[in-house]
């Protein structure tokens, strides 16, 4: 079928509809009549409003857009210096937090370490003193940095994560819990503020200070590297050594902790200038006992004696070194916050400068829109009467895309749109369901023709329903016959076969509720039969054109079903072999059934889907099927 017949269809369709192949001719013609002011087309309107509009409007659009760009641009720039320091406070007020939590780590890790030894009370009444400094410092954080998060719903808000720090001070009497016990859990739940901390300083923008906050961030991560580090010397010197696990433990947050500090050097030279600062004002050399005693811990003689002594110079040596950490973040926060107030100012001008300009511009452009106003209220009379037309042959265009895929299948439909032509071909396996109504002549006998045509139209309307539910097309209806097809016109490998099992079994139980609509008595029965096999399809006529199938395979078919018995699914030999390589079906012979032109021929009846599910796996096979042929002697049988 060339692209002729596509055409000789369109002209049976009303002449209100417009066929695809007439409108670019209808467009060209009416692009033709607009050469002067009326914009009846999508191109005369474009012209005519381009000509009205460009020397007028673009150099406001322009105007506009610069102004309107520089204004979300100011706007962003002031949202993330107001971002950024928000952050910055925050992490302010995080920093003191994590302090307080780390020393409130330590003075319970020495608590529980001291539980068995004469220094336990005097450690708890150590310990103790240290809660109202986290509370007080929790009760003045302004905002939560983790609030409304799903992750941790012991950290939902304040008051969640106080409870939740309240519960686990009271454990601390069970005398299960370890010194490792404790330092995990202080240590993961300073990770999580320390964790905020970061993503605060990722979101922030930097505003010409990412230096300075990458360097702040580094000094709150080294100041936890060596809180742990310090609670973990202080067990070296109360127990009196280190196992292997803890010696490589105490180590990495050692070297962790001062590669934090000196790179938060590198990136600011405030860290530095402060340490030095906080150093000279101190009478005390810590950091010479500080590195004394980590030589000795770096060496872990195992035969050394448990000191509390040397465990309590230590613990205070290093706190020294960790308030002044913790000063230097404090003063760094100071410094990036009065930068920030700076920006802040800065960008609030700005942004008095942008509003200003965008609303002197906004204003002219108005002007200047309201004075052309009247010169395209004209055009949109016309551009409202092309929409209804677009609108209406949109309309038109779909109702006579419906036609055609229901005349033809889409992939022949679509051939045709691109003047291709549609060539009839050959199918090496396809499987083909015939079925038709038990005594419909005598049904019909008893009825109306109107009647008739409601009846058939009950069941085909019925039967249409599981179409979409398999790879199977929809041959046709001639009377109470029903047929279809799978692995045609889309080939399906050897799927076609299961394809049109499954239907058939659908169609074969979905036709015991359907009630002849004049006969309320009468059973509906039909009779199914399928056969596989090669067939050849293709395009038959012009004129309200069928999309048919030929070959042997198609009078086989049909003789399964018209050889069959009410309410039963025939099945040839060669549908017999495919379902049994595929699986998962339920079949019985019946041995062999005279067919005309074929003499005897084995036929097997189609019960169902078999209950155990996995026998529909490993039979199946990607390849051609070497199947029985159409007709067998009676020898054969």
């Amino acid at each position: 079928m060339a692209v002729a017949d596509l055409e000789s269809i369109s002209h049976t369709i009303p002449s209100r509809t417009t066929s695809f192949e007439s409108i670019p001719e209808v467009v060209g013609t009416i692009e033709g009549r607009c050469d002067g002011a009326a914009p009846l087309t999508p191109s005369g309107k474009k012209k005519h409003m381009v000509k009205m509009l460009t020397l007028i409007l673009l150099p406001i659009i322009v105007l506009t857009t610069l102004a309107i760009a520089d204004f979300i641009t100011t706007v962003r720039h002031s949202m993330d210096a107001t971002e950024t320091y928000r952050n910055v406070r925050l992490s302010q007020q995080i920093g003191s937090l994590v302090h307080s939590l780390q020393r409130e780590r330590d003075m319970t890790a020495l608590y529980i370490s001291s539980l068995l030894g004469e220094n336990g009370p005097e450690r708890k009444t150590f310990l103790i003193n240290t809660y109202p400094t986290t509370d007080e410092v929790l009760q003045s954080i302004d905002d939560w940095p983790v609030e409304g998060t799903t992750a941790h719903q012991k950290f939902h808000n304040k008051d969640a994560f106080i409870n939740y720090l309240f519960k686990y001070r009271l454990t601390l009497e069970n005398h299960n819990i370890t010194i490792y016990d404790v330092i995990h859990f202080y240590t993961d739940t300073i990770q999580i503020f320390i964790n905020w901390l970061s993503q605060s300083v990722r979101r922030s923008g930097g505003q010409g200070i990412w230096e300075t906050l990458v360097a702040f961030q580094f000094v709150i991560v080294g100041m936890e590297q060596i809180g742990i580090e310090r609670t973990l010397g202080a067990v070296f010197f109360t127990k009196g050594g280190f196992d292997q696990r803890d010696y490589l433990w105490y180590m990495k947050k050692r070297q962790v902790g001062e590669s934090c500090i000196g790179t938060s050097k590198i990136y600011s030279p405030l860290v530095t200038s402060i340490l030095d600062e906080k150093l000279s004002w101190v009478v005390y050399d810590f950091q010479t006992a500080i590195s004394k005693m980590r030589k000795e811990v770096a060496q872990n003689n195992i035969n050394r004696l448990p000191s509390w002594q040397e465990g309590t110079w230590w613990f205070e040596n290093m706190t020294m070194y960790i308030d002044t950490l913790n000063e230097i973040q404090s003063a760094m926060a100071v410094i990036i916050l009065s930068r920030l107030d700076a920006a802040v100012e800065t960008d609030r001008a700005d942004l008095a400068m942008s509003i200003g300009i965008l609303v002197v511009v906004i204003s002219i452009g108005i002007v200047i829109v309201k004075s052309v106003e009247i010169l395209t209220a004209s055009c949109q009379g016309y551009t409202l009467k092309l929409a209804e037309q677009t609108h209406s042959l949109n309309q038109e265009r779909k109702r006579t895309d419906t036609l055609l895929n229901q005349l033809l299948p889409k992939s022949v439909v679509k051939s045709l749109k691109c003047n291709q032509n549609a060539m009839p071909e050959a199918f090496s396996m396809a499987t083909i369901l015939f079925s038709d109504i038990v005594e419909f002549t005598r049904i019909c006998s008893g009825s109306t023709p109107i009647q008739v045509v409601d009846m058939l139209n009950t069941v085909y309307t019925v039967f249409d329903r599981f179409i979409g539910k398999y790879d199977v097309y929809k041959v046709e209806t001639i009377g109470d016959a029903y047929m279809i097809v799978s692995g045609v016109p889309k080939r399906n490998g050897n799927k076609h076969g299961r394809e049109i099992a499954l239907i058939a079994l659908d169609l074969l139980q979905s036709v015991k509720s359907v009630v002849i609509p004049h006969k309320r008595g009468v059973a509906m029965t039909v009779r199914i039969g399928i056969h596989s096999g090669p067939v050849v399809a293709g395009i038959v006529g012009s004129k309200m054109p069928r999309y048919c199938l030929f070959g042997d395979t198609v009078n086989m078919a049909s003789r399964m079903e018209s050889n069959g018995l009410p309410n039963r699914i025939q099945v040839s030999e060669a549908t017999h072999k495919i379902l049994s390589n595929v699986g998962g079906f339920s079949m019985t012979k019946r041995g062999g059934i005279l067919i005309k032109g074929c003499g005897l021929v084995k036929t097997y009846w189609l019960h169902g889907k078999q209950q155990d599910e996995e026998s529909q796996g490993g039979k199946s096979s990607q390849g051609e099927l070497n199947l029985p042929g159409q007709c067998v002697d009676d020898n054969n049988v």
